[in-house]
């Protein structure tokens, strides 16, 4: 689920540092696209947050002061497109109108916090790990935290991908937050002892600690200044429309059958290969039905056929009939 756009009934300035905070990022990630492969390797080492430099007994092998500066610095390093896409995505979507709630100062100094806590978590979880940590998420997490906290009604508009299904569905601050919230700590306890001290991947707990880290600071700031927090109430006004909700629905049901057939492959590979087989299938079609409705501007059960659900109609289209070819071919 990717945020494409939010809506809150609130005027903000401009958000300048949120701004600022993006193009800094952007111009880091340029700069390592023109470095060689082992110049870029020595640049993530270099300016990543390594956990075993500030827990190895001895110190760092490194000057301390740079050591402690990763844990800013590597906030600002990404490891590829689709990483600071992402992040940069979710930043814009939710930053604006958190820095517009706090102020402009007060939300640069709650970014970094949030980073910092976020890399300190990921330390404590997996001290002897000697893989440079590095992303925005963290402190982006954070952002996600205090957007939940100042406008947990807010509608999200949500680009929804699941195999061939792409559709476009509006939900809940709330819905969304509170799902990537659950998903990360969910993620991360099953991650803890799997191999994880001396491979990369996402550090899920970088991810909770800056959440955490963001929810107190919130409940900080706004008891500070005596500004009460939105009411929290998930049954008080939207949680998401028809779009998301069967999306959902295809989801589980996609989960579900994926589950039985590997269930069934322990006892029975030939079963569980054919109720995986009926159940990519059954997607497929479904997939392309909708996905031929949408085109012809007719609404279907992941929505309308208008402007952009169209185009992205004619991309499940695609990946549909894709889907359909392989199966059959096996």
């Amino acid at each position: 689920m990717l945020p494409v756009e939010d809506v809150v009934r609130t005027r903000r300035p401009f958000p300048f540092v949120t701004v600022a905070i993006i193009v800094l990022n952007v111009l880091v990630f340029a700069y390592e696209l023109s470095l060689r492969s082992a110049e870029l390797d020595r640049f993530v080492s270099t300016w990543g947050l390594v956990p075993y430099n500030l827990t190895r007994p001895g110190g760092a092998p490194a000057h301390p002061a740079l050591t402690l500066a990763t844990l800013v610095t590597s906030m600002f390093v990404h490891g590829g497109f689709l990483h600071i896409f992402g992040n940069m995505l979710f930043l814009w979507v939710f930053g604006d109108n958190v820095e517009g709630a706090l102020g402009h100062g007060t939300y640069l100094l709650f970014y970094l916090l949030s980073g910092l806590a976020a890399g300190l978590s990921q330390v404590a979880v997996m001290p002897r790990s000697e893989v440079p940590g590095i992303g925005a998420s963290g402190a982006i997490a954070g952002i996600l935290a205090a957007y939940l906290l100042l406008f947990p009604h807010a509608r999200v508009r949500t680009l929804l991908l699941l195999g061939p299904f792409v559709a476009l569905g509006w939900v809940a601050a709330m819905v969304l937050i509170g799902f990537w919230f659950v998903l990360q700590l969910v993620e991360g306890l099953m991650s803890l002892g799997v191999v994880a001290e001396s491979t990369g991947g996402i550090a899920f707990f970088a991810h909770v600690g800056g959440f955490l880290t963001g929810l107190a600071l919130t409940l900080a700031i706004r008891r500070e200044r005596h500004q009460p927090l939105a009411d929290l109430n998930p049954l008080h006004g939207f949680l998401w429309n028809p779009t998301f909700r069967n999306w959902v629905i295809v989801a589980v049901w996609l989960l579900i059958a994926t589950g039985v057939a590997e269930l069934l492959s322990s006892a029975s590979p030939a079963a569980g290969g054919a109720i995986r087989s009926a159940a990519l299938v059954g997607a497929a079609g479904l997939a392309i039905f909708d996905a031929a409705r949408r085109a012809l501007g007719l609404p279907s059960f992941l929505g309308s056929g208008r402007g952009w659900a169209r185009l992205l109609a004619l991309v499940q289209l695609g990946l549909g009939l894709a889907l359909l070819l392989a199966v059959l071919s096996l």
